[in-house]
């Protein structure tokens, strides 16, 4: 890359100005953000000499991006494959064992992460640059593979960012991802129509409950109604009794 040749022709706080590769440039601030594109300048004292300014590509913090969405999908994919198991040694399901909308999720992002694209020339697979699926759906990465693809930073970029306007199945891979988590999340995803509709449930539910419970209440007022008409009608007849035994006591002494 053409190191290109900075010099601050002035560096006041309403308006800087400096010589790039022998075009003016001015700028409100000491921050040039226009002048190259992809790179910031900022300007911080005058000076007579041309500064050169060496551009290289930080690719820790790109590997860094790569490392956290694979820590992200695997993330989910553990999720959900703990919530829809069935362990057969204890006999005990996940949560969503058997929920469509779950099972289908965590496939089509399976799917995804294992497919291909022909937007990043010779790589086509995540497992081409050291992100590989194991058994249990998990990416594991090998830093040999990523390390030596990163050597081609457009590749590595297409590979995740590109973007086919009439194929969207072979754009790549975290624009997939992202379409697809928009799309399962909006107002007429599945995973949105499965929440409002257990919603739902729940609400019928409760109202079912309420009903119960009225019935109930209801239930146990009249029984206790005819509790107490039956405690009333025994303590009558409790007094009819001893009534009834004093009097034939009283005659059997005559």
């Amino acid at each position: 890359m053409r190191k290109p040749l900075v010099s601050p022709l002035a560096a006041e706080r309403s308006v800087s100005r400096a010589l790039i590769n022998g075009i003016d440039v001015s700028s409100e601030s000491n921050s040039l953000q226009e002048a190259i594109d992809g790179l910031n300048i900022t300007l911080l004292k005058t000076t007579s000499v041309p500064a050169s300014v060496a551009v290289t590509q930080d690719k820790d913090s790109i590997k860094k991006l790569i490392t956290d969405f694979t820590t992200a999908y695997n993330a989910v994919n553990a999720l959900l494959r703990e919530q829809t198991k069935y362990d057969s040694a204890s006999k005990t399901a996940g949560t969503l064992q058997g929920d469509s909308t779950a099972v289908g999720l965590q496939s089509q992002l399976r799917s995804i992460m294992g497919g291909t694209t022909s937007l990043a020339g010779s790589v086509s697979r995540l497992a081409q640059i050291g992100l590989e699926p194991g058994t249990d759906g998990n990416l594991t990465t090998s830093d040999t593979k990523l390390n030596t693809a990163l050597s081609n930073l457009d590749n590595v970029k297409k590979l995740f960012m590109g973007l086919d306007s009439t194929n969207a199945s072979n754009s790549g891979f975290a624009q997939r991802i992202r379409a697809y988590i928009d799309g399962a999340l909006g107002s007429e995803g599945r995973v949105t129509s499965k929440q409002a509709g257990l919603q739902k449930l729940i609400d019928n539910n409760n109202k079912s409950i309420d009903k119960l419970e009225d019935r109930a209440s209801l239930t146990e007022t009249r029984l206790r109604a005819r509790y107490t008409a039956l405690d009333t009608q025994m303590s009558k007849l409790n007094g009819l009794s001893s009534y009834v035994t004093t009097q034939m006591t009283k005659l059997n002494n005559q």
